[in-house]
């Protein structure tokens, strides 16, 4: 079927979309990332034309609810994590849920993992 390959390319996007989002932030705050997905929801596409960044849609229940702050682990889920060296937020991890827990190279749900290199 189609319509899981097309919601995991959505869910994908959004991960490309959240670690742009937290290099834009991080670039106007001297290199540092936030700790939190808050912070830079600012940097997301207008969704809703308030000329404000919205939460990305989770393309498997369409709430507009994407990043989590932690490890994605629920369908079409965005997680956002920092990486900390010495009580500093040097970094992230960015990862995607599929369908459900047994999708992805590893079985485990996980369709997208990514970090900025830290």
């Amino acid at each position: 079927c189609a319509l899981p390959i097309s919601r995991n390319a959505a869910v994908k996007n959004n991960c490309h979309n959240t670690a742009l989002a937290a290099e834009d932030f991080a670039i106007q705050n001297g290199g540092f990332y936030s700790a939190l997905v808050a912070p830079f929801v600012s940097f997301f596409p207008d969704q809703d034309g308030d000329g404000t960044g919205d939460l990305l849609r989770n393309p498997y229940t369409q709430a507009q609810s994407e990043p989590v702050d932690g490890q994605a682990d629920t369908a079409g889920q965005t997680g956002y994590v920092p990486v900390v060296q010495g009580g500093v937020n040097v970094g992230y991890w960015v990862s995607g849920f599929g369908e459900d827990a047994t999708v992805g190279p590893n079985g485990d749900g996980i369709i997208f993992l990514a970090s900025n290199g830290q």
